[in-house]
């Protein structure tokens, strides 16, 4: 599936050699299409890519490292989201509905599909 090859491609981008890399074995593929039954594939990509940028998650403060398997966790998702791993802290989704928290490194399609995708 190519959103499952792109959300591969993104972690695998944004942790930088300091993260498990995600080789695309069968079960984190599936792993990773459950996810994106949950939520659409922009918020994912926002989100690892949030998750590769924390100083724990990544090791800067221990030996423990996330890798995608993690983040892809329903409670660490919400952890990631609520700004929990984050040195500034602070909600993924700000206040104002079309405003998105970590939409820098998005494509201009990726920021509509994900506020098409979100209900208010």
């Amino acid at each position: 599936d190519a959103k499952v090859d792109e959300l591969i491609e993104a972690y695998n981008a944004a942790r930088q050699g300091r993260m498990p890399e995600c080789k695309g074995t069968d079960i984190q593929r599936k792993a990773i299409a459950a996810a994106l039954k949950r939520e659409p594939l922009p918020i994912w990509i926002a989100r690892v890519q949030r998750g590769c940028k924390s100083p724990l998650l990544k090791g800067d403060k221990g030996d423990w490292r996330a890798d995608l398997g993690w983040m892809l966790k329903p409670s660490s998702a919400d952890k990631i989201d609520a700004g929990n791993y984050d040195d500034t802290g602070g909600s993924l989704f700000s206040k104002t509905p079309k405003t998105f928290r970590g939409d820098a490194d998005m494509t201009e399609a990726q920021k509509q599909e994900l506020y098409d995708s979100l209900t208010f």
